[in-house]
């Protein structure tokens, strides 16, 4: 997306997709949340690891595409390094909406002030 092209490749709608997309979210995101955890664990099951555990399963058995996107995955963290451009794509791409910020708000981040 900050490369000229999109954060995410995209994923065949197979049984497959919501783990690829897991683990892609995972690898540039960040971990998820817990209440998100838990609503990934109730609705789809091999996700994680176990139902008492965060860790993710093995990506045994993803496509080659999201397997080598997986070896290649930056952490936003360690691509963008202007503190107002992080700041505002960390809370553009929270992965869970409940922890991400307004639109209006946004536009009060450093990020979005005037060039003189």
């Amino acid at each position: 997306m900050l490369r000229g092209g999109p954060l995410f490749p995209p994923c065949d709608d197979d049984g497959l997709y919501v783990k690829a997309k897991t683990h892609m979210f995972a690898a540039v995101l960040g971990d998820f949340p817990s209440h998100m955890i838990l609503r990934i664990q109730i609705t789809h099951r091999g996700i994680f690891s176990d139902r008492y555990r965060c860790e993710l399963a093995d990506a045994v058995g993803l496509p080659d595409g999201v397997r080598d996107f997986l070896e290649r995955a930056e952490s936003i963290r360690d691509v963008i390094c202007d503190r107002a451009t992080f700041d505002v794509m960390d809370y553009l791409l929270k992965i869970s909406p409940d922890d991400r910020v307004g639109l209006e708000d946004i536009l009060d981040f450093s990020y979005f002030d005037a060039v003189d």
